[in-house]
């Protein structure tokens, strides 16, 4: 079997891009021949530095959802829901991480077993010491 690395594509326009869902990311897996380590390393570095990019133009698409939702006082669970099913994608960006906190936040008073529900989900996928803990519970 050969090696294979990953190709991280990111579309902003258009119909691939929804201000509720963010932008469509499509990772194709294509074979390669590995010369030596750098490749691996230079490739590791641009999918960092795209991930980057990503949660960038992320919050630049969610920050004025989060800020309308709590402004306005907005009671539709489904798409507070929505919007952070969104958000907890990209948390492993701190600027992200804030929204998602705020909304949670905010979404508390509305649910407060969602809310529980959310940052039970940010904590398996995102904090090291919540994967822990959660593993020594079950």
């Amino acid at each position: 079997m050969g090696n294979y690395f990953l190709i991280l594509r990111i579309s902003t326009a258009g119909e691939f891009f929804d201000h509720l869902n963010g932008p469509v990311i499509t990772i194709t897996a294509k074979p390669f021949a590995m010369k030596n380590n750098r490749n691996l390393v230079n490739s590791i570095r641009l999918l960092a530095e795209r991930s980057q990019q990503l949660a960038l133009q992320a919050h630049a698409a969610y920050e004025p959802l989060v800020t309308d939702i709590i402004k306005h006082k907005r009671t539709d669970q489904k798409g507070i829901e929505h919007l952070l099913d969104g958000l907890l994608d990209f948390c492993f960006d701190d600027s992200i991480l804030l929204l998602y906190r705020k909304l949670c936040r905010y979404y508390f008073d509305l649910n407060q077993q969602a809310t529980a529900d959310y940052i039970k989900l940010y904590r398996e996928m995102w904090d090291e010491e919540g994967k822990m803990n959660f593993k020594k519970k079950n």
